[in-house]
This record gives C-alpha cells, sequence and structure tokens, in this order.
C-alpha cells in the first residue's frame, strides 16, 4: 500500500506540473492575442498624390541644375558667335569702303571772280577751283574761258597767249585752242574747263569738287 500510495503521489505531482506549463502557455498565448490587433497592418505603399518623397526631389533639383547649366553654355555659345559676327562684319565693311570708297556728291558752286572792267585791264585772272589747283579766267574772241593751268602730257604749267590767241606749255611745245583742245605737242586730252557766266558786268565761274 505504501509504494501504491507514493506512486500516486508522483502522479499528482506529474499532473500537476503539466497543469502549470499548460496554464502559463495558455496565459502567455492570450497576453500576445491582445497585444496583436485582429486584423494585420497593411504595407505601406508610397503614395504620389502625398506630394513628392526626397528621391523624387533630389532627382527634380539635378533636372533643374543640368538644365541652367545647359542653357548657360548655349547662351555663352550664341553671345560669342554674335560677338565673331559682329566683328567679322565690321572689319568687311571697312574692307569694303577701302576698296571701292564712296564718291563724294558735291554741290556746283557759283563763285564770282572778277568785273569784267578788272578782267579787260589785268587781261588774264587766276585763282584756284576748289581742289587747290590754279585755273586761268581769259576773255577770247569767243568769249569768257576758264581753264586750268596744268597741262595734260606732264603737269608743267600753260600760260595764255592773247596774241595768237592760244595756251602753250613751254614744256614739250604744246599747244591748246581758246577751248582748252590739244592742237599740238604730246598732250594726250584737253585742259580741264569750268563753266563761265556773265551778270551785269560780273563773271562767275562754276566749280564743282
Amino acid at each position: 500500500m505504501q509504494g501504491f500510495g507514493r506512486v500516486s503521489q508522483r502522479c499528482a505531482v506529474h499532473h500537476a506540473t503539466i497543469d502549470f506549463y499548460r496554464l502559463r502557455h495558455y496565459l502567455v498565448a492570450e497576453c500576445v492575442s491582445e497585444q496583436m490587433p485582429e486584423h494585420p497592418m497593411p504595407m505601406r505603399v508610397p503614395d504620389d498624390t502625398k506630394g513628392p518623397t526626397m528621391a523624387d526631389e533630389s532627382e527634380t533639383a539635378g533636372l533643374g541644375l543640368r538644365h541652367r547649366i545647359l542653357r548657360r553654355g548655349f547662351l555663352l555659345t550664341a553671345a560669342m558667335v554674335l560677338s565673331l559676327v559682329a566683328s567679322y562684319g565690321t572689319a568687311a565693311i571697312y574692307g569694303v569702303r577701302f576698296l571701292f570708297p564712296r564718291r563724294r556728291t558735291t554741290v556746283p558752286q557759283r563763285i564770282y571772280i572778277t568785273s569784267t572792267e578788272e578782267l579787260r585791264r589785268d587781261v588774264v585772272r587766276t585763282f584756284q577751283d576748289l581742289s587747290g589747283h590754279d585755273v586761268l579766267l581769259v576773255e577770247t574772241p569767243a568769249g569768257y574761258r576758264a581753264l586750268s593751268t596744268t597741262c595734260t602730257h606732264l603737269g608743267c604749267h600753260v600760260h595764255w597767249e592773247p596774241e595768237h590767241p592760244r595756251f602753250y606749255c613751254p614744256c614739250h611745245d604744246a599747244v591748246f585752242d581758246v577751248d582748252g583742245n590739244v592742237v599740238s605737242g604730246p598732250p594726250p586730252r584737253p585742259l580741264a574747263r569750268y563753266d563761265v557766266e556773265e551778270e551785269s558786268g560780273a563773271i562767275y565761274v562754276i566749280l564743282s569738287g
């Protein structure tokens, strides 16, 4: 009977131990179930409607910087090209003007030279044209004449000979008539001639540059 009692006692202790562990396991399970939500929480998915993330902002900033760099490079290149075009264009304009100078258009000027009485007394009157060249004003059988004193051969000085009447160059015995046309000698062309007007006893010569 004692052996049976000891066995019964051991069995009771064993069952009590098993019940204790079962109770602890049950309590732990209950605590865990209370702390965890009834339904599992869904995973967070980025929402584009809530605004850009840091990665998006970084990518956008990079694109903006790259755009500004490209724009600045384009503007610098365009400015350099425009500067070169302006420089070469200006040089080309001056070159064309140098090779093909524009002819100056001058308005003829009516210049008073002398009176008819003074010219008859002095026979010849010398004056200068607008370029500074000497001109002879004389009275010929054909009227008043104003002719250049520069010979068209070698540029010698021409004289008026009223006794013949003619213009004579002593350098190579060149002779010109009262209108400046070549009569004899080597000159290749006539003397330069200017128009003369007489008005109320005053003699005017029409000069142009």
